[in-house]
């Protein structure tokens, strides 16, 4: 079969995990299409895609760049402009006419968005089966919730229903509910069941277990130092954290610790940029996320789920220091379970991230859980599960909104 997938470009989470289950779907002998924008885009993630000899069709997506720099330029007033002016970064016509295009031109037997959401919508004027990669905890909060519920449908009414009104008229077709369509395509959830309930406002929600991803990054010259009996901390953001302004802000009272702080920026900033650092922190742009934490106590991170996973597999407790909503429900996940401290961006300076990391390498409570934990997340292969289910789907063969025209 052929299948064509839509990863949002400029994230890494959800890049690899599109790699991952691409990976799975060729070696069974389909043919696996990624479409993505500007691969020479400062913040596009698609290297991993390239190396590995994929073939890459031009798409347009989300600009979510513009929403960084605004972030950095204006704080969070001006990030809740820029979101108010959606044409600005994410022209959903142009987007959804261009992903149809995409797919009319490669007539795939299934196309998978990897958290794009307009996948569903070009599926449907395409009308081709579809499905999304996307963890239903993020997804089934909102539509759990009046208030969020109401934030989603004001702000598609208000930004995005007339643009996406106009393609379905210029192909002929129905006029649908942005939320009814997403619900309608399967979801294929990348986390363990045993972690949360899918609520019946997901219906079409499988849990095929966490899709474990490490970054194929050289080996750092100072690996061989994590061995030396010191405690280690490994510091690691992805491709969205912010966090590392709170730990050069924390520099004076973190190197007091007698511990060594193992840093990787995901590119984020320079080694440069974070100042004098002490002696007690070893720092690289990308290095293999499973080589440090097999030799870690403890993972401080941004929340998100794909690193959440990758800690739990080796049993590591951690410290989440969230900068969206996303991350922030994906820790207080792990918090209900014990193996994960919450701690907000505004509270993480000097005492209390300070704190925070010395009562989860020093207690043992979060640790047991981690490592009982680490035994589901073994025995799990969500990357393989993926791939069932969207073989299922394409073999089906139902048209994306079929239900809903």
């Amino acid at each position: 079969m052929k299948v064509l997938l839509f990863p949002l470009s400029q994230v890494l989470a959800h890049v690899s995990r599109a790699y991952v289950v691409g990976r799975e779907l060729r070696a069974r002998g389909h043919e696996v299409v990624f479409a993505a924008e500007n691969l020479r885009h400062e913040r596009s993630q698609m290297s991993i895609v390239v190396q590995d000899g994929f073939r890459i069709v031009a798409a347009r997506e989300p600009d979510f760049s513009y929403l960084w720099r605004r972030l950095m330029e204006a704080g969070f007033r001006g990030t809740v402009g820029a979101v108010c002016s959606p044409k600005k970064w994410m022209p959903v016509d142009e987007i959804i006419e261009r992903q149809v295009e995409v797919i009319k031109s490669e007539r795939p037997d299934v196309v998978v968005g990897f958290a794009t959401a307009t996948m569903s919508n070009a599926a449907y004027v395409a009308g081709v089966p579809a499905a999304n990669v996307y963890n239903a905890y993020y997804i089934g909060g909102i539509l759990s919730r009046p208030i969020w519920r109401f934030y989603w449908h004001a702000y598609d009414a208000v930004f995005l229903a007339n643009s996406r009104s106009a393609v379905y008229r210029r192909h002929g077709r129905k006029n649908v509910a942005a939320i009814d369509l997403f619900r309608s395509v399967p979801l294929l959830s990348p986390d363990l069941p045993e972690m949360y309930e899918v609520g019946s406002a997901l219906h079409n929600a499988h849990m095929t277990g966490p899709i474990l991803f490490d970054y194929p990054a050289p080996m750092p010259g100072w690996i061989d130092e994590l061995d030396d009996g010191t405690p280690n901390v490994y510091v690691t953001m992805g491709s969205t954290g912010v966090v590392y302004d709170a730990m050069r802000a924390s520099f004076d009272s973190l190197s007091r610790l007698p511990y060594r702080f193992v840093v990787t920026t995901g590119g984020q900033v320079n080694q440069d940029a974070l100042g004098d650092i002490p002696g007690n922190f070893r720092v690289a742009a990308f290095a293999p996320g499973d080589a440090i934490l097999r030799r870690s106590r403890v993972l401080v991170f941004h929340g998100g789920n794909g690193s959440m996973y990758q800690a739990l597999h080796h049993g590591v407790p951690m410290l989440a220091i969230p900068t969206h909503n996303e991350q922030r429900i994906n820790a207080r996940i792990g918090e209900r379970h014990g193996f994960c401290r919450l701690l907000e961006f505004k509270r993480a300076r000097d005492g209390e991230l300070r704190d925070a990391i010395v009562s989860l390498v020093e207690s043992g409570p979060g640790r047991a859980v981690a490592q009982r934990m680490a035994a589901l997340v073994r025995q799990s292969k969500g990357a393989a599960t993926a791939a069932d289910q969207i073989e299922r789907i394409a073999r089906d063969g139902v048209p994306s909104g079929a239900a809903l025209r």
